[in-house]
C-alpha cells in the first residue's frame, strides 16, 4: 500500500497548480451566475484545528466541559459540520465512559436532525458513523450493520478526507464481524487512500490501525504468510514511530500467524512472551494475560510440559490479579490436562472437571465442543473408556446444536438486514419525491442560466475525468486483483490443496437441477492428536498433505476430494455404480495405511476410519435425505467404525425410510434399528 501511496503523488502534484486555477475561474463564474444556497462557512477554524489533535478510533477524550460549552455556544445552522465533529466527541466521551449509559442517544438524535434539515452529507456521515462506533465498542454488531448499509448509501455525497477514511475503517470493523473478508478489505483499502489526505497528526497511529485490521483479515482468510509479511512490518513501523500502545497486540496476532502457519515452535513461544512482557509494561492485562497462556500452550504442543505449566501459572496469577475468572479456567483445564499426560490421571482429571464446570458457565456450544476434545482425550490417557465415549456424545450433540443455532442467527440477522433496506428504501422515496417538487419550483430560474454553465461544466468535466481517469484505473486494477485472489483462495484449503466446503458448496449448486446420483466418503485420520502429540505439528502436517495426495490419485477427475474439517475428508462420487463403492473403501484403506508416510527420517503409520453411502441405496427411494443428511449419515457410520475398532470403513447397504426423518438422531434410531443394514470393510493389519 506504500508503494501504491507514493506513486500516485507526483501526478497529484504535477496537476495541482492547473487544478487550482481551474476550479478558481469556476468559482468565480458560477459565483456571477447563480446565488450559492450557504452564504456562510460550514466550519470554525479554530476548532477544527483543536479537533484535529484527537484520534477518536484511539480515544483520549477532550476536556468534557470545555465540550458541552462549545457545542451549547455554537450556530449548527452556521457551521454544521463543526457542530457535528463536536457532537462525536461527546458522544465518544459519553459513551465509552460508561457503556451502560444510553444518554448519548437523544443527543445523537438531535444532531443528525440538525445535520439532515442542512442537508450536509459531510456532518450525517460523521454522525452515523460515531453511532455505528459506539455499537461496535460495545460488541452490538448486529446494530451497527444497519447503521454502515446507510453510510455507505451516502458515501458518494461525502467530500471531507476525514470523514471518509472514518466512515471507511467503521464499516470495515463491522463487516469483519460478519466474516464479510472481501467487502471489508474493500473499504479497508479505500481507508488508506483517504489516509494520504487527512491531517499528519494521527497518519501513523491510524496506519498500524488499518494494518492490524488487514492482518487479521489474512489470518482469517488463511493468508498466513501475507499477514506475518504485514505484521513484521508494522512491529518495525511502531518501534520506529514509538507506538508501542498495541506493540503488545501486535506480538500476540503475529504469534498466531506464525503457528497457524508452522505449527507451535520456539519462534512462536518467544513471540508470545515478548507480547506479554509488553503487555505488562504497557498495562494491558488481557494481553499479558493470553501471552503467557498462548506461551504455555505451544510449550505443551512441544511436549515441554514442566515450562509449559510454568507460563500457565504466570497467566494465572494475571488473571486472578484482574479477576477474570474465564480465561483462569482455561489455564487451568490445560494445567491439569499436563498432569494427565505427565501420568497424574486422577489428580489431573479433577483439575480439567472442575475447570470444565466453571467454563460451561460462559462458554458457548461450539467452545464447549472442542474442550470436550481434549477432555475425552485424557480420559482415554487414563483408561477411562466409559467416561470417553459420554463425552464424544456429548460434544456430537453440541455441534449439532451449534449448527442449528448458527442457522437461526443467519435467519435473524436476514431479516434485521431487510428491515433495514426496506426502511432505507423508503426514506428515499420520500427524498426522491421532496428533490422534484423543489426541482419543479426552481426550473424557471436555472433556464436561463443553463446553457452558459452546459459549456462550462463540460470543459471542467474532460479535464476532471482526465486527471482523476489513471487514479482510478490504478485503484480499480488492485482491487480486481485482490478479488481474483481472493476467490481463488477462498475454494481451495490453504495447507493440502483440496477443495473446501466452499467449492463443496457450489458443486452442489452446479448440479441443483440435475438428477445426478453420487456417493459420499467421509473419512477420519485415526489417533491424529496422538501423532501431533508424538511426532510434532509439522509431521501432522505432513500426514494431513500425503493422506489428501493419496486420496486424489484414488479418484478420478470428475471426483471431487474435500478437506472437510480438521482431520476429515471427504470424497464426494458422481456415478450411478452402487456395487463399486465396497471394492473402491478397500483401496482406500490400503492406499493410507499399507505404505507408512515419513515425516522426518520418521515413518508414522497411518489409518483411517470412515462411513459411506450412495443416493441410490435401496429403500431410500421414498424419501431421499438431501445433501445434508448424508453427511450425518456418513458421520454416523464412520462414528460405527471407530466404535468397532478403527481402521475400517462402514458402507450402507440399504436403509429402509417410511416417512421424513427430522434430526440426527432420527437416522442414528433408524441405523440401529433393523430397517438398516451396514457392511464393514476393515483395513489392513498392522505389519510386525
Amino acid at each position: 500500500m506504500r508503494s501504491a501511496t507514493q506513486e500516485a503523488q507526483p501526478l497529484k502534484s504535477n496537476h495541482s497548480m492547473s487544478s487550482c486555477l481551474l476550479w478558481m475561474v469556476f468559482a468565480c463564474f458560477v459565483s456571477g451566475l447563480i446565488a450559492s444556497p450557504r452564504a456562510y462557512a460550514e466550519q470554525i477554524p479554530e476548532i477544527e484545528q483543536r479537533l484535529d489533535r484527537v484520534d477518536w478510533h484511539n480515544a483520549k477524550p477532550l476536556d468534557s466541559e470545555w465540550l458541552k460549552d462549545a457545542i451549547q455556544e455554537i450556530d449548527p445552522n452556521r457551521a454544521i459540520e463543526t457542530y457535528a465533529r463536536l457532537v462525536v466527541h461527546h458522544v465518544l466521551d459519553l459513551a465509552m465512559s460508561d457503556p451502560t449509559d444510553e444518554s448519548y442517544k437523544n443527543i445523537l438524535e438531535q444532531a443528525t436532525i440538525l445535520a439532515e434539515a442542512r442537508d450536509n452529507a459531510n456532518a450525517i456521515v460523521d454522525l452515523l458513523t460515531v453511532n455505528a462506533e459506539v455499537h461496535i465498542q460495545r460488541e452490538q454488531t448486529i446494530r451497527a450493520l444497519p447503521l454502515a448499509a446507510r453510510i455507505e448509501e451516502l458515501l458518494p455525497q461525502v467530500n471531507s478526507p476525514r470523514v471518509l477514511y472514518h466512515a471507511h475503517h467503521t464499516i470495515a470493523r463491522a463487516l469483519q464481524f460478519e466474516e464479510r473478508f472481501q467487502e471489508a478489505l474493500e473499504h479497508l483499502l479505500a481507508a488508506h487512500v483517504h489516509l494520504t489526505e487527512v491531517d499528519m497528526i494521527h497518519t501513523q497511529r491510524r496506519r498500524q490501525n488499518l494494518n492490524i485490521q488487514i492482518a487479521r483479515i489474512q489470518l482469517s482468510l488463511g493468508n498466513y504468510s501475507a499477514a506475518i509479511m504485514l505484521l513484521d512490518n508494522t512491529i518495525e513501523d511502531a518501534h520506529t514511530h514509538d507506538l508501542a500502545h498495541r506493540l503488545p497486540e501486535l506480538l500476540l496476532i503475529r504469534g498466531y500467524a506464525e503457528q497457524n502457519l508452522h505449527g507451535p515452535s520456539e519462534e512462536t513461544v518467544e513471540l508470545f512472551l515478548r507480547a506479554a512482557e509488553a503487555a505488562a509494561d504497557e498495562g494491558i492485562p488481557r494481553i499479558h494475560m493470553l501471552g503467557y497462556n498462548n506461551a504455555g500452550a505451544a510449550l505443551l504442543h512441544l511436549g515441554r510440559y514442566d515450562e509449559s505449566a510454568h507460563y500457565l501459572r504466570l497467566g494465572i496469577a494475571v488473571a486472578e490479579s484482574v479477576n477474570n475468572v474465564n480465561e483462569r479456567s482455561v489455564m487451568e483445564f490445560n494445567l491439569g490436562y499436563i498432569q494427565v499426560l505427565q501420568g497424574d490421571h486422577d489428580e489431573g482429571l479433577a483439575a480439567m472437571q472442575e475447570s470444565e464446570a466453571t467454563f460451561r458457565s460462559f462458554a458457548t456450544p461450539h467452545q464447549i465442543a472442542n474442550l470436550l476434545t481434549h477432555l475425552a482425550d485424557a480420559y482415554e490417557l487414563a483408561g477411562r473408556y466409559q467416561e470417553q465415549a459420554a463425552a464424544l456424545k456429548e460434544q456430537s450433540q453440541l455441534r449439532e446444536r451449534h449448527f442449528q443455532l448458527e442457522r437461526d442467527r443467519v435467519f435473524s440477522e436476514l431479516q434485521i438486514q431487510y428491515e433495514a433496506q426496506e426502511k432505507s428504501l423508503q426514506i428515499r422515496l420520500l427524498e426522491q419525491e421532496s428533490a422534484l417538487q423543489q426541482q419543479d419550483i426552481a426550473t424557471r430560474e436555472r433556464t436561463q442560466r443553463f446553457m452558459l454553465l452546459v459549456a462550462f461544466l463540460l470543459v471542467c468535466l474532460i479535464v476532471l475525468i482526465s486527471l482523476g481517469f489513471l487514479k482510478v484505473r490504478r485503484l480499480n486494477g488492485l482491487l480486481n486483483q485482490a478479488n481474483r485472489d481472493l476467490a481463488r483462495q477462498s475454494k481451495q484449503d490453504p495447507l493440502t490443496g483440496l477443495w473446501n466446503r466452499r467449492a463443496m458448496n457450489a458443486r452442489l449448486s452446479a448440479m441443483s437441477n440435475t438428477n445426478q446420483h453420487y456417493a459420499i466418503f467421509l473419512l477420519d485420520i485415526d489417533h491424529f492428536k496422538h501423532i501431533n502429540d508424538t511426532h510434532g505439528h509439522e509431521a501432522g502436517d505432513q500426514v494431513l498433505m500425503e493422506v489428501g495426495e493419496r486420496l486424489r490419485r484414488l479418484v478420478r477427475h470428475e471426483d471431487m476430494v474435500v478437506r472437510w474439517g480438521g482431520e476429515e475428508f471427504l470424497l464426494f462420487l458422481p456415478t450411478s455404480n452402487i456395487d463399486g463403492l465396497p471394492a473402491l473403501a478397500r483401496r482406500v484403506l490400503d492406499s493410507v495405511s499399507l505404505e507408512p508416510i515419513v515425516c522426518d527420517d520418521q515413518r508414522v503409520r497411518v489409518t483411517l476410519s470412515g462411513g459411506y453411502l450412495h443416493t441410490d441405496t435401496p429403500g431410500m427411494e421414498r424419501f431421499p435425505p438431501p445433501f445434508e443428511d448424508m453427511i450425518r449419515i456418513a458421520d454416523l457410520l464412520l462414528y460405527i467404525s471407530k466404535s468397532r475398532g478403527r481402521n475400517q470403513i462402514t458402507g450402507l447397504k440399504s436403509l429402509y425410510i417410511k416417512e421424513h426423518v427430522q434430526d440426527k438422531q432420527g437416522y442414528r434410531d433408524l441405523l440401529s434399528s433393523a430397517a438398516a443394514d451396514t457392511l464393514p470393510i476393515a483395513g489392513p493389519p498392522a505389519k510386525r
